[in-house]
C-alpha cells in the first residue's frame, strides 16, 4: 500500500455531495463581545453543501456578504458507504 506525506496531499471535505447538513446553534464564542446565554433547547438550522471545504482550503468571502465572523465547527458524519 503506498504511503503519502500528509503535507503533500490535498484534503477534500469528508463528504463530497452530502444530502443535507443539519447544524445545532449554541453560542460558545471565545469573543467576549459575542458571548450570550445559549438557547433553552437545541436550535437547528441547515447549511448548503457549498459551505464545505477541505483542510487548508481558502474561505472565500465576498464583500457583499457584509460582516463575517469565522468560527470553528465540529462535524459528525453519519451514514453508510454506498456499495
Amino acid at each position: 500500500m503506498p504511503h503519502y506525506d500528509a503535507g503533500q496531499v490535498r484534503w477534500h471535505a469528508p463528504v463530497r455531495r452530502p444530502s443535507k447538513i443539519v447544524c445545532l446553534a449554541l453560542n460558545n464564542s471565545a469573543n467576549a463581545d459575542r458571548i450570550m446565554s445559549g438557547p433553552k433547547h437545541p436550535a437547528s438550522f441547515i447549511k448548503g453543501a457549498n459551505a464545505l471545504i477541505g483542510h487548508g482550503e481558502p474561505i472565500r468571502i465576498k464583500p457583499i456578504y457584509g460582516r463575517c465572523h469565522p468560527e470553528p465547527e465540529l462535524a459528525l458524519v453519519i451514514g453508510a458507504p454506498h456499495v
